[in-house]
This record gives structure tokens, sequence and C-alpha cells, in this order.
């Protein structure tokens, strides 16, 4: 089974490591110190057959009375000596009556384990030594190994003991530090919790730098579920202005033809064509927006600017179109959308120009800036703001829908664009459109508020 809990899972994780680490960590300590004590144990064995060498070559009527450890003079302490040679021995106080089975050691120290006196297990070290051209003597001192076994024992308890409490001390410090490491995934809950009663997102500078990125990208999908619920607005208003006047159209000729007058059918068959034209433009447009792109798309400005002068020139034939801009400038925009606001924008441009139309094209900082200018009447001051107001005419002699410019703010919007309107060099009006750049080649996009 699954463990779904996070913290359990770093916590079994963390135990499980503690516990490896120390065992094998307790291992290696108690062995280096088996070792030492072991070493230690031969260098006292060592020291004392040395100082059996110097008896035997200095007193060797009685070498007892160098061997002067108080434990060689108790029975059965532990620590014993021998020395033999040709009808003569000599023993510690601590045999008694027993005797170390010495053999026939070679001139060089050797170690063996044998039986003590009293049943004990003794590391006994044997050396034959020849002192002043006279007699061999066969040396033996041995020592028993309870008494190390004993301090390796009561070691081993210590260091049982210590690593266990260690041990727990650092579990409670994983469980400590893990708390403290989900704390900021308990705050963005809390704060994704009150989105639901404010509109106050978390903010990713608040968080740990490992946790911005999730805040970021959570702030992303709030803004995007946030754009696809505007732009559902925007399309329904739309298509709602849209159909208001057909469906009026068509309402009328059915209350004509129910009071017995004659049917207009050509303005039957234009509403109901309308109709048709609205839904399926409506139709195209749901299906483009920020929510509609690839990962990495881009969109050649330059390029759909090229088509649409084109487009727009063959209906304006006596307006001169100037385009100006870099090549290759790429932005994070579907091609439908950015057909919407430039075909929109150069398109109000040339019906209201005398002559002239200028497209300008230019990057600023992480923004590209298209400027489109006429040499038209322009827009009075106080009226500029109303532009933007859905289904109004500035002119109402002049046809048009009065959604073009509308549309267009609006469809910059979805991308943290922004249209502002301005007084143009060739008298005419200025339309400012700022677009946040293409992520992926320029760094994140940014909400601009205008040049």
């Amino acid at each position: 089974m699954r463990l779904r809990s996070l913290r359990l899972r770093v916590l079994i994780s963390a135990t499980l490591w503690i516990a490896l680490s120390l065992g094998i960590g307790g291992y290696a300590i108690l062995t280096v110190f088996e070792k030492a004590t072991l070493r230690q144990f031969d260098q006292r064995l060592q020291e004392e057959l040395a100082v059996l060498r110097v008896a035997v070559a200095t007193e060797p009527q009685d070498p007892t009375l160098r061997m002067t450890s108080p434990s060689f003079s108790r029975v059965y302490s532990g620590l014993y000596f021998q020395a033999e040679t040709e009808g003569f021995t000599v023993a510690s106080r601590s045999l008694w009556d027993r005797h170390l089975p010495l053999g026939a050691p070679g001139t060089i120290p050797e170690q063996q384990l044998v039986s003590g006196p009293d049943g004990q297990q003794l590391r006994l070290l044997s050396q034959s030594v020849r002192v002043n051209d006279g007699p061999r003597w066969r040396l033996g001192v041995a020592a028993d190994l309870a008494s190390m076994e004993t301090l390796v024992a009561s070691f081993r308890r210590s260091l049982s003991f210590g690593l266990c409490v260690f041990g727990v001390s650092l579990i409670v410090a994983a469980a400590l530090m893990l708390n403290a490491a989900l704390g900021p995934l308990k705050r963005l809950h809390e704060a994704v919790v009150r989105l639901s009663h404010t509109d106050a997102r978390p903010a990713p500078d608040v968080f740990p730098i490992e946790v911005a990125p999730l805040v970021r990208d959570l702030d992303r999908l709030i803004e995007r579920n946030r754009r696809q619920r505007d732009r559902g607005r925007l399309q329904a208003a739309g298509l709602a202005h849209a159909l208001k006047t057909p469906t009026t159209v068509l309402s009328g000729e059915i209350q004509r033809a129910a009071q017995g007058r004659p049917l207009d059918l050509n303005a039957a068959e234009d509403a109901l064509a309308r109709l048709k034209d609205a839904t399926a433009l409506h139709l195209d447009h749901a299906a483009t927006g920020p929510e509609a792109m690839l990962p990495g798309e881009r969109v050649d400005v330059m390029a759909t600017l090229d088509d649409l002068v084109r487009a727009v020139g063959r209906l304006y034939p006596h307006i001169r179109f100037d385009v100006e801009g870099p090549h290759q400038m790429g932005l994070a925009v579907t091609l439908p959308d950015l057909q919407e606001m430039l075909g929109n924008l150069i398109e109000n441009a040339a019906y209201w120009a005398q002559g002239h139309v200028h497209v300008t094209l230019e990057a600023e900082g992480e923004a590209v800036i298209l400027i489109v200018e006429d040499d038209g009447p322009g827009v009075p001051l106080l009226d500029r703001a109303r532009v933007f107001d859905r289904g109004v005419r500035l002119d109402p002699d002049r046809g048009g829908s009065g959604l073009g410019m509308t549309i267009a703010r609006d469809v910059a919007n979805l991308y943290g664009g922004s249209i502002r309107l301005d007084t143009a060099g060739l008298g005419g009006l200025r339309v400012i459109l700022r677009l946040p750049f293409d992520a992926g080649e320029h760094g994140p996009a940014t909400n601009c508020a205008g040049p």
C-alpha cells in the first residue's frame, strides 16, 4: 500500500537512513575500539615480557624481585609470568600451583591463546632468550582476556545507549525540520482556500525560493482561468451584440407577416446571413486566445502585418500604407487574435485616413509596441475614452458597428497588453498597441500599462 502522506514518507525514510547510518557507524567505532584495546593489551604484555627478560639477566637466581606488579602477587589475578631454564622454574605467585604451557618458543615473541589456572582464557606472549652466553630461558607472560572483554562490553553498552539517544534526537530534529519545510505548503494551501472569499493571491516573494515557482505557476493558472472567464464574457457580449440587429429584423418581418403585410425577403435573408456570419465568427474566436496556444508557440508580427496591409489595401486602394519595423519578431499570441487586433486597428485607420496610413513596429523592454497612424480627422481628446465603448460610433452618419476598437482592446487585455490613443504626427489618430514580448525569448511577459 502506497503511503499518501509526504510527511510520513520522509519520516520513515529518514528513520531508516538514520538507523542504517548509526548502525554502520557504531560497528565501525566498536571495531576501532576493540582493536585499540587489544593493542593496548598486547603492549602491556610486551612491556612485562621485557621486564622479565631484564629480570632473568640481572637476577637469575630470583627473577621475581624485578616483577613488581601487584597483580603478580594475587592468586589467580589474571596476570601471570613464568621463566624456565634447565632444572629451574620460577613463576608468579598469581599462578599458585599451576604452570603456563610455554612449549618451545622461538627467539621472536610469539602469541597464543591458552587456558589459565582458573579456567580463564589467557593471551600468552612467550619467547626464548639466552642470557650472557649462559643457559637458555623460556619466558612467558599471560593475561586474562576477560578484563579486555569486560571493558569492550561496557563500551559497547555505552555506545549503544549513546547512539540510540543520538538517533532519537536526529529523528525528532528531522520531524521538526520537516514541519518547517512543509510549513510554506500549508500556508500556500491556506492562501488558496482564501481565494474563495477574496481576490488576494499568494505572493511568490513571501515563500521560499523552492516553493516560489509553484506559487508563480498557480498564479498563472488563476490568471489563465480569469482570462478564460473574461474571454467567455467578452464573446457572449459580442455575440449578443452581433445577434441583436439581425434578430430584431427577423422579429419585425415575422410580425409583418403575422399582420398580413408583405414580407421583405431580402431583409430577412440579409439578417439570416448576418446571424450565420456572427455565429461562425464567434465559434472561430472560441478556439483562440492564450489558452489555445501550444508551449513555445510564436507568431511573426511583421509577416502578419504585411498580409493584413495587403488585404486592407485592396479594400482602400487610394490609401498609401507604410510599414516599418524589424523582421522575425515573435509574439506569444495566437494568429487569429493577432489578426483580430491588428486588422481592426489598420482597417479603422484606413477607413478614416485621407490618403496615408503609417504602421511602426518596435521593441521596448519586455514589450512589443505597434503604432498605427493616419492622416484623418483624428479623435477629440474628450471623446477618446468613448472610442472603446461597445457599439459607440463618433460619427453616426458613417457606417460601422462600433466594435472594432473595443474588440482590439479586449483581446489585447487578455494577453496583458493595452491600447492608448494619441494625436498622430500625420494629423490624425495615433493608436499605440503594447503587448508583452514572447516569453520564450525575452523573459516572462508582464502586464504593461502603456508607453
